[in-house]
């Protein structure tokens, strides 16, 4: 794999002759290496993707508003919850991990090594996360595309805002060549649906390996401030530019609203790493 790439896994954090991560490394069975885990996470991806898409789009002949609003109701708590319960247990396990630590090592082995090893055991749990995740922008996507075409466009034109204006945007897309940019920033969003997560897991991995570090009677309890800091700066970099966004281009024509939801997709994508992991992509805590 590319060297940019394989900055996203969590071997990057160690040397592939750190003796602790040798010898522990092995104890895991099964996914252990970047490309098992980048497997892991694309098969997660490509099954929960199909199996939904698949039948919203082939099952699901009327594409009602109803229909669609549970799917994306049920794929949106279903993220939400893997993403809380992904993050716990990556915080448990970086607390813990410094509680056993073997005699006549060095520091910075032991640390970037725990590290990796952490992120190594929390990866499974992240991989569901980010295919509900991926499912659910893609669902909603696909549903913004058919507007003109299905059910559900007829359904929402009725309603108060900002349907209607939503159904005149995607009637647009045939004919205006903003219709690229919006699916470039679907593209976007998509990738990004795969890369927050990761960047989250290595913030909270090397926070709570911080604190770990810091304090030998770290717990759980004593961590769980990461997880709100990290999920509040999650939710202003989505909701506050979107706000911003939808108030700027509220009658503005489908090329500018391409224009605006690249740049809006761009920043979601890109502030998990300028934020969590500002050195290049390395979440390495101190010893």
């Amino acid at each position: 794999m590319a060297p940019w790439f394989d900055k996203l896994f969590p071997q990057a954090h160690v040397a592939p002759d750190n003796p602790v991560y040798v010898d522990e490394v092995r104890q895991i069975k099964g996914m252990r290496t970047p490309k098992v885990l980048l497997g892991y996470s694309l098969l997660l991806v490509y099954v929960v993707g199909l199996l939904v898409v698949s039948w919203y789009v082939v099952l699901d002949s009327n594409h009602s508003f109803l229909g669609t609003q549970l799917l994306l109701g049920s794929l949106g708590l279903l993220a939400i919850g893997f993403a809380l319960v992904s993050d716990i247990n990556c915080t448990r396990l970086a607390v813990r991990s410094l509680k056993d630590q073997p005699a006549d090592v060095d520091k910075h082995d032991l640390i970037a090594a725990r590290l990796a090893l952490t992120e190594i055991r929390a990866w499974w749990l992240m991989g569901i996360e980010a295919a509900f995740r991926v499912t659910f922008f893609l669902v909603l996507s696909i549903c913004f595309l058919s507007l003109s075409y299905w059910n559900i466009g007829q359904e929402i034109s009725g309603l108060g805002d900002p349907f209607p204006r939503i159904l005149e945007l995607s009637s647009q897309l045939a004919n205006a060549p903003g219709a690229w940019g919006i699916l470039l920033a679907m593209l976007i969003l998509l990738a990004g649906q795969m890369l927050e997560p990761l960047w989250r897991l290595h913030a909270l991995a090397a926070l709570g390996l911080k604190q770990s570090a810091q304090n030998e009677n770290a717990s759980l309890a004593t961590a769980a401030q990461n997880i709100v800091i990290v999920w509040g700066i999650a939710l202003l970099v989505y909701v506050v530019p979107g706000l911003f966004l939808a108030f700027m281009l509220r009658n503005a024509t489908l090329n500018s609203v391409a224009f605006g939801l690249v740049a809006y997709s761009l920043v979601v994508a890109a502030y998990p790493r300028l934020l969590f992991c500002g050195d290049g992509g390395h979440c390495q805590p101190r010893p």
